[in-house]
Formats: C-alpha cells, structure tokens, sequence
C-alpha cells in the first residue's frame, strides 16, 4: 500500500512539473487521465497538487495557476463551459468502467463454466469400480445426462450473463441518472440574479462604458429588477460601526465648533486634553480624529494653502488619499500595509500576493480630473480587481460574495467603493460613501461625520483579511 502511494505521489509529481506546458496550463483532464481514479480522489488530488503549486511556482507562472482553480471551481456551474466537458468527461469514464466491469465478470463468468464442465466431463470418463469401461448404453446415457447437465449449465450460464447484462444496463442507466441529478439540480438552483446581472452587465456597457454594474450610481436604474436590487445591497453592505464614546463625544465637540479653524483647534485641543488614559491602539477612532483634524487645520492655515491650488495627481494624493488611509490603518499595520507605486495596493502582511485593497488616482486637484478619464482608469482598474479576487479565491476557502476594496480619487472627493463577485462569473461594484478634500473648516466638519462610515469600510478590510488568513 505505501509503495503504491509512494508511485502515485511520483506519477502526480512528475505531471506537475510539466504542467505549466499543458494546454490549458495545470490541464485538469490531463491529471485526471493520469490518476485513473474516482471522480473524489482525482478532485481531492488535483486540488491539493494546485494548491501546492500556488504556493511554490514563480510569479510568472501564479496566474496560471489561478486560472486553473477558478476554472476547477466552475465544475459546479451549469452556466460555465467547463460544467460541460467535466460532465461528459466523467459520463465517459463511467461508462468505459461500466463495460470493462461486465466484461470482467462475463469472463470470470465462462471461465468457471469452463472449469465446471471440463470436471463433470472427466468424472464421467473415469473407470467404474470393476475395471470396466461404460456400456454403450451407459455411454449413450452419460452422453446424454451430460448434454442434459451442459444444457443445464450453459441455461444457467446464459441466464447469468442475461441478468448481469440486464442489471448492468440498469446500472448504467442509474448512473446516468446520477449523473444527471447535480445537473437538475445546479439547473434548479442556479443563481438567477447572477444570470440576470450578466445580461444587465452589457446593457450597462453600453451606457456607460464601463463592464461592472455599480448598483450604488443610479447610471443602470432601470436596468435591474428593483427588489433585486435591494437585495444585492442587503447582502454586500458594509456592517454599522459604532464609534467609542470618547470618539463621539470628540466628534460632537467638532461639529459644535464655529467654522473656524481658531474655534475648532481650540475646543477639541482642551477636550483631548482630559484623555489622560488614551491608547492610540484602543481608540483608534480618537485618533484617527484629532491627526486628521489637526493635519488639515495645519493645511488650511498654511501660508501657502496647498489645498486650494492645481496641483497634479502625486502631489494631491499625499494631501487627500494616501494620508488619511495610512493613518486610518495605522494601528491595524500588522494586518494590512499600503504600498504607493504608481497608484496604490494594500496587502495582507502574512500573504503579501494577496492584495484586499487597490488605490486609484485619477487626476489631480483642478487638473486631468475630467470624467472620460476616470472612467478609463475605472475600466482599467476591474481586471486587476478580479485577478486579486480569483487568486484570493483560489489560495483561501472563502465563501461568497467575495470583495476587492476599491478607493479611489477623482475630482476633489475619494470614493469608497469595492468590486464583488456574487457568482462564478458575475461581479458587481459598490460605491458606499465618498468625501472630499477638506480644504475649509466646513468641508472638514463634512469628513469628521463620515468617521463612522469610513472605519466600518476599514473593518471590512480587516474581518477579510482575518479570513484569509484564518483559511490559509
């Protein structure tokens, strides 16, 4: 038993290394026709063998890999191609190991017929006790109980075989009706709305341009069954947030103060004054709030007044996104980490290839900041967005729907928003909130009620990263 798993864990090692060449890559029937096992055992294995592979091969190879598991997953779904060919490939071998069983058995079936009659027949040619051989009659009537007794033994051979055949027609027949079962049943349970949300999907291309509804916009209304809608919301909001009380005590200070930025240093200064138990890692919301609110007061009064110029794209985003997330996650940097290239990525710090949150910077503060442009940034950005999901998909056991955190800047306001897959194939996006770059006091009072909202979103990101991590 151990040297033959020992020869499988080889034969499938040796499929693997070669499996980047297949076509598709990490080809699933290929492994399947190497395993010649049951349709569980060669499911069990070829995951397992994709999951190591995840783990192991080089980057340039990972989407491949990622490919192959969210194409393995969509066995389970009657609208995929792979649906069908996985059924017809395992209809297939059903039916071969279903021929090849009745034809083994048919074969143990004559060979013991054979072996019966090869033993009456040299019984009845043995002497009799006087030495003698058998009279003629004797022999006429020995040659007939023997035709009698191979009549007999061949009827029973022939019934057998009629049965065997009758009952592995029948089997055959179960088996497809077996076969057929997920069939109905996947056709039964299929997911409507997700069907539905496909067809929408190109009506609202058209429209907008842009592939992925957002059912936050109102640029689809219309488009998707109201009550679908809803229930699309329902299941994809983000989770309410109560802040500390000292947050909103803090808050509620900030909100009375004058639209002065005297007035609103002044109060909140003389309130966190009496906080002489903080943890910055406890009441992250008090913190959060007295850096942003002190960081923007300092823009708005500085000689220069940044916020209120033109400035390009980089240089806006130090001011408005890339501060107040560093800081929103700043006591969560164990978790997830921000790194600033051309736009952004946030990444799960135990698995760094998986990346909850992508940046989008599309123009700067009066400059490049026109509509045609943040479309095309948003069109660019839903790929990426899927491909950070699949291979979350594929590298964790997460259960739908499944989110890819979105933030992004475009005319003086950053948008809170993700891309979710609700299905195998259907993918909807979210914008839950937005705020804009607090260049006067009112506007900072307008971001300070939005602290609710902006760490349920952070909360969001970090309950999916504790998942992943939990299921890796």
């Amino acid at each position: 038993m151990g040297k033959r798993k020992v020869n499988q864990d080889e034969r499938y090692q040796t499929w693997l290394s070669g499996a980047e060449k297949l076509t598709p890559p990490y080809d699933y029937f290929s492994f399947a026709d190497i395993a010649g096992q049951s349709e569980a055992f060669t499911n069990s294995a070829y995951s397992n063998l994709l999951s190591c592979a995840l783990a192991t091969v080089n980057k340039s190879t990972v989407s491949d890999v990622v490919a192959a598991i969210s194409l393995f997953k969509g066995r389970n779904h009657v609208a995929s191609k792979f649906f069908e060919d996985y059924d017809t490939y395992w209809q297939g071998r059903s039916l071969n190991d279903s021929r090849k069983s009745l034809c083994d058995k048919s074969s143990s079936i004559i060979e013991n017929v054979r072996e019966d009659l090869m033993e009456r027949v040299q019984k009845r040619l043995k002497p009799n006790g006087n030495g003698s051989g058998a009279s003629s009659d004797t022999g006429r009537s020995s040659t007939s109980d023997e035709n009698t007794d191979s009549s007999s033994i061949s009827g029973e051979n022939t019934s057998n075989l009629n049965i065997s055949d009758k009952n592995t027609n029948n089997c055959s027949n179960n088996k497809n009706t077996n076969s057929s079962e997920p069939t109905t049943d996947h056709e039964e349970t299929e997911d409507v709305p997700a069907m539905m949300i496909q067809n929408t999907q190109v009506e609202h291309k058209c429209i907008t341009g842009i592939p992925i509804l957002n059912i936050d916009d109102g640029k689809g209304h219309g488009l998707l069954d109201e009550g679908l809608l809803l229930a699309l919301k329902d299941q994809t909001n983000l989770l309410d947030y109560q802040v500390s009380e000292k947050a909103a005590d803090l808050m509620a200070t900030l909100a009375g103060c004058a639209n002065s930025t005297t007035d609103m240093r002044a109060k909140p200064r003389h309130f966190i004054g009496g906080f002489t138990d903080l943890d910055t890692n406890v009441h992250v919301d008090v913190a959060f709030l007295e850096i942003v609110a002190t960081y923007y007061l300092n823009l708005i009064d500085s000689p220069n007044k940044p916020l209120m110029l033109k400035e390009l794209e980089r240089t806006c985003a130090i001011h408005s996104t890339i501060f107040i997330l560093n800081n929103l996650f700043l006591a969560a940097n164990d978790l997830v980490e921000f790194r600033w290239y051309e736009d952004g990525i946030g990444f799960a710090v135990a698995n760094k290839k998986v990346t909850p949150v992508l940046v989008e910077f599309s123009g700067g503060q009066e400059f490049s900041n026109y509509e045609a442009k943040a479309n095309t940034d948003l069109t660019k950005l839903i790929p990426g967005a899927i491909k950070a999901i699949e291979y979350t998909c594929a590298s964790a056991n997460i259960q739908l729907p499944i989110p890819e955190f979105v933030v992004r800047f475009y005319d003086n306001k950053i948008h809170f928003e993700s891309i979710i897959k609700i299905s195998h194939d259907s993918h909807i996006q979210r914008t839950y909130f937005s705020i804009d770059t607090p260049k006067t006091p009112r506007l900072l009072k307008a971001l300070i009620e939005k602290v609710p909202p902006l760490f349920a979103w952070r909360q969001a990101v970090i309950d999916f990263v504790l998942a992943v991590n939990g299921n890796n």
